[in-house]
C-alpha cells in the first residue's frame, strides 16, 4: 500500500474516532438524568395547543366561512374558502393544517398537511391527540353552528415523538432536547388535557436520559470535518471521496442532535448508506473505474432503490402551505434519500441496456409525472396503495435507468438525465410513500 493510501486510512480512522467522541461513545463521562421536564418545553407545547385553537376560531369567524353555512341558494365560492384557510393558517410551522368539513367529515376547504380523509377524526369538541409510531398530532375540533347547515373546523399540527426532534420542532433548545412526549406515565403531571380534564400528553426523558452534549464534542466534530476534507483531497479517488461524504453526513447528524449516542439509531445509517456509494457509482457511469458484471450491477441498483423506498417512509416532506424545510434532521433525511436514489440510478444506468431509442427520456418523464399525479390524486389508507406506489416507482426507476444508459451510449447528457431522474424519483417516493 502506498503512502497516500496509508494517510487516507489514518484520516478515516481519526474521523471515525472523532465522531465516536462527539456522539458520546468514547470519554463521555457520567450524565445525570433530569427529574422534571424543562418549563420552557412545557410552555412551548401548551402555546402550540393554544395557537391551534386560535387558528380554528379565526377560520370559523371568516365571512366566507359564515356565508358557506347559510344555505338558501347562497353560492359557495370554493376559491375564497381555500384563501380563507390559507390566511388562517398563516405562517404556521411545518406539519400544520386546517380544514372546514360538514358534519359527515366531507372537506370543503383546507390548507397545509391535511390527511386524505377527515371522516374518522374525533367527535368531541376541543383538543385531542392522535398518536403514531413517529408522530404526535395535536388536533382541535371546533363546531360551527349554522342555518340550515353546520360545519366543523379542524386545526392540527403533527410533531415528531423522538428526541431531540420534538423539542426542536417546538423551537426549544438546551436540556429540552432529551425529552419526548408520551401518552401515559410521564415524569410529571400531564402537560396537556382535554376539556373534560382527561390527560392527553405527558413528557418523559428520552432513551438514555442524557441531557448535555458530551464535553469536547465541538472540537471532535471539527476534527472529523478536517479528516473528511483531507480524504477528499483533489477529488480524483472515488473511494476516498465516498468515505469523506459519509464522515461529513454523520458529523452533520451528530451536530444537530442534542441526545448523545445518536448514531446508535438504525435510521441514521439507513440514510447514510448512499453517500459512500455516490462517487463510485458516478465513476462507473462514466466508465472511469473497473466495474462488476452487468447483471450484478443491475441487481445492486434495484436493491439500492428498494432501500431508498424504505427510507422514503421515514421522510416527512413539507406539504401545501407549509414553510419549506422543517427540522435539520428532516433536511438531512432528504439529503440521504437523494444520495440513495442517485447512487441507485447511476449503478443501474451503467448496466441497463437502452430501449425506445430517441424516446427513452420522454417516456421516463411522462411515466414519472403520471405516477406522481395518480399517487397524489388517489392516496388511500388501503394496504393496496403502498404496493401500487412501490410498483409505479420501480417502473419509473427502470425507465430512468434506461434513459441514462441511452445518454451514456450517445456520449452526452447522461449526467443531466441522472440529475433530472434523481429529482423526480425523490419527489415521487417522498410524496407517495412518506
Amino acid at each position: 500500500m502506498t503512502a497516500s493510501r496509508w494517510a487516507a486510512l489514518a484520516a478515516a480512522v481519526v474521523g471515525a474516532l472523532a465522531l465516536a467522541v462527539a456522539d458520546g461513545w468514547l470519554f463521555a463521562g457520567a450524565r445525570r438524568a433530569a427529574r422534571s421536564a424543562p418549563p420552557s418545553l412545557e410552555s412551548a407545547l401548551r402555546a402550540e395547543a393554544s395557537s391551534l385553537l386560535q387558528r380554528a376560531k379565526s377560520f370559523g369567524l371568516r365571512p366566507d366561512v359564515s356565508r358557506s353555512l347559510q344555505g338558501g341558494g347562497v353560492a359557495i365560492n370554493r376559491r375564497t374558502l381555500f384563501s380563507a384557510a390559507r390566511q388562517a393558517l398563516g405562517d404556521a410551522p411545518a406539519g400544520s393544517w386546517i380544514a372546514l368539513t360538514d358534519p359527515a367529515g366531507i372537506a370543503h376547504a383546507w390548507w397545509g398537511d391535511a390527511p386524505a380523509s377527515l371522516a374518522q377524526l374525533q367527535g368531541r369538541q376541543g383538543l385531542s391527540t392522535r398518536w403514531s409510531a413517529t408522530t404526535l398530532t395535536l388536533l382541535v375540533r371546533l363546531p360551527l353552528p349554522g342555518s340550515p347547515q353546520s360545519g366543523i373546523v379542524y386545526a392540527a399540527r403533527s410533531l415528531p415523538v423522538e428526541a431531540p426532534d420534538f423539542a426542536r420542532a417546538l423551537d426549544v433548545s438546551g436540556d429540552a432536547g432529551s425529552w419526548a412526549p408520551a401518552a401515559v406515565g410521564g415524569a410529571s403531571a400531564a402537560v396537556l388535557s382535554d376539556d373534560r380534564g382527561q390527560p392527553l400528553v405527558y413528557l418523559r426523558p428520552a432513551a438514555g436520559g442524557g441531557s448535555a452534549r458530551p464535553p469536547g464534542a465541538r472540537a471532535a466534530l471539527l476534527l472529523a470535518v478536517a479528516a473528511a476534507l483531507f480524504l477528499i483531497g483533489r477529488g480524483d479517488d472515488p473511494d476516498r471521496a465516498g468515505a469523506a461524504l459519509l464522515l461529513l453526513f454523520l458529523a452533520a447528524e451528530v451536530g444537530v442532535a442534542s441526545e448523545p449516542r445518536f448514531l446508535g439509531s438504525a435510521s441514521v445509517w439507513l440514510f447514510a448508506v448512499g453517500f459512500p456509494l455516490v462517487p463510485r457509482a458516478l465513476a462507473n457511469l462514466r466508465g472511469e473505474a473497473r466495474v462488476p458484471r452487468r447483471n450484478v450491477r443491475v441487481v445492486f441498483g434495484y436493491a439500492l432503490f428498494l432501500l431508498a423506498l424504505v427510507a422514503a417512509n421515514l421522510v416527512q416532506p413539507p406539504g401545501l402551505g407549509s414553510r419549506l424545510g422543517g427540522s435539520p434532521t428532516a433536511l438531512l433525511r432528504v439529503a440521504g434519500l437523494t444520495a440513495l436514489v442517485a447512487s441507485a440510478l447511476a449503478v443501474a444506468g451503467s448496466a441497463l441496456r437502452p430501449r425506445l431509442p430517441g424516446r427513452a427520456l420522454g417516456v421516463a418523464v411522462a411515466a414519472t409525472t403520471a405516477a406522481l399525479a395518480a399517487g397524489l390524486a388517489f392516496v388511500s389508507a388501503s394496504p393496496v396503495f403502498p404496493l401500487a406506489a412501490t410498483a409505479a416507482a420501480l417502473v419509473a426507476f427502470d425507465l430512468w435507468g434506461r434513459a441514462i444508459a441511452e445518454g451514456r451510449e450517445r456520449g452526452s447528457s447522461a449526467g443531466a438525465r441522472l440529475v433530472a431522474g434523481t429529482a423526480l424519483l425523490v419527489v415521487l417516493a417522498a410524496s407517495t410513500l412518506s
